[in-house]
């Protein structure tokens, strides 16, 4: 079930000082590019995680269901309004889901540090607004976002001070009282050792 291997928390962070020096994380940065590119010429991504599978496709749609009564107990009425930012976008496939559900394109924002997906998000959905970044410095202003959220994201990053950095950005760009929406496997994968488990211990620790 998702629900034993995922965290998923909707809650607020303060605002805080983040670091400008990223020069011992980017061992890290380079390093997910590699794991990503090597799933991709593999075809492990396709064939692992695909929603062909009928457990993976169970997965989702336990997981849209959950997500969207979250939404509707959080922000009845407000989705049109809200300015979201998703990190580590991918193909940009949580921010279509947004904009079904009544958020405004022009609201929506990804940013993701693999060209590639970026580039389908973009052809997939021309009217929401992708970027090619590293998280560690997100190229907006402080305050700009009413929601930003993590999907698998930080289970991807192994490095401490990487984590730390992303953390911070989100919490610069989020607004005061605006909410983090996180999504990670809660367990390490023992078929995996490019992911590692985030609990919530983990988390409120970043």
């Amino acid at each position: 079930s998702s629900r034993r291997r995922h965290t998923r928390s909707l809650c607020d962070w303060s605002s805080d000082v983040c670091s400008s020096d990223l020069t011992e994380s980017e061992s890290e940065a380079a390093r997910l590019r590699s794991v990503y590119a090597a799933y991709h010429e593999t075809g492990q991504a396709s064939a692992k995680w695909s929603p062909d599978i009928a457990g993976n496709r169970l997965i989702l749609e336990e997981r849209e269901q959950r997500l969207r009564s979250l939404f509707e107990r959080a922000f009845a009425g407000k989705l049109p309004g809200l300015r979201i930012l998703d990190v580590g976008c991918g193909v940009g496939e949580l921010l279509r889901t947004f904009q079904r559900w009544g958020a405004l394109g022009q609201n929506l924002f990804g940013i993701d540090l693999l060209a590639d997906r970026v580039e389908i998000a973009r052809r997939e959905s021309p009217g929401i607004q992708f970027s090619l970044a590293n998280a560690e410095r997100i190229d907006f202003p402080d305050g700009m976002f009413d929601l930003v959220s993590f999907f698998t994201v930080f289970t991807s990053i192994l490095d401490d001070r990487m984590a730390a950095n992303v953390a911070c950005e989100a919490r610069r760009v989020l607004k005061p009282g605006g909410a983090v929406l996180w999504y990670d496997f809660r367990w390490n994968n023992p078929s995996n050792k490019n992911v590692r488990g985030m609990p919530l211990a983990r988390i409120r620790a970043l």
